[in-house]
């Protein structure tokens, strides 16, 4: 039973900035590098990285500032910044995440739908233990599109076999919102770790964390 006005037979997940604390640690990994080759960066900058991916983070600066290395170079460089356990350890869970996901994954199953690197992604899901609880992870470039396309939830939703109106997705960024509506999925906007102030008012509900979010859900 659930006090939504329907009854999910799937939940869908982001990771960063939703799940994961980290969306300011990946932001200050790309300030870091793009400063170190004297890369002025303006506020509009700092906001496009926020939910999109690496490939159209680095075409996005590579347009405005011509940078002198390739994107395999640019991975490369930002995984020594951003894959450091010093840069892990920066990373918190959401409040409220753990449990919800203990909780909510014994009833229906749930996916990981990011905008983040495969590796990237395992290496987060598997520090915090939250491996265990995902059918699958559908990554950065796994999808015939990424985010704000709606494709990576479309994908999702074929792969539980389930209709997408019967998906509910959790997203802190106006890129994944964006993608989820797109999608046709009810969309829950998780506040806590939407520390740039992304515009979250195109979903359905928005609510601080997941321990607001577990009251949605009840037996």
């Amino acid at each position: 039973m659930t006090l939504l006005h329907f009854s999910p037979k799937a939940c869908l997940f982001d990771l960063d900035g939703t799940l994961v604390s980290s969306e300011r640690n990946y932001q200050e990994a790309i300030y870091a590098l793009l400063q170190s080759w004297n890369c002025p960066l303006s506020p509009e900058d700092k906001a496009f990285i926020i939910g999109r991916d690496l490939d159209e983070i680095y075409r996005y600066f590579n347009q405005v500032y011509v940078l002198p290395f390739s994107i395999q170079q640019f991975e490369r460089e930002l995984d020594i910044y951003y894959l450091t356990p010093e840069f892990r350890k920066k990373n918190k869970l959401i409040p409220g995440a753990y449990d919800f996901l203990s909780k909510i994954q014994s009833k229906i199953p749930c996916a990981l739908v990011t905008n983040s690197r495969r590796m990237e992604a395992e290496q987060l899901l598997d520090f915090f233990d939250l491996s265990k609880y995902f059918s699958f992870l559908i990554c950065a470039g796994e999808a015939g599109a990424n985010k704000p396309h709606p494709e990576p939830y479309l994908m999702a939703a074929t792969r539980l076999k389930v209709e997408k109106h019967e998906c509910v997705a959790f997203e802190d960024s106006t890129v994944g919102i964006t993608s989820a509506k797109e999608a046709g999925i009810f969309c829950i906007a998780i506040q806590a770790g939407n520390f740039s102030s992304q515009d979250q008012s195109k979903a359905d509900l928005r609510v601080y964390s997941f321990t607001q979010a577990a009251e949605l859900f009840i037996d």
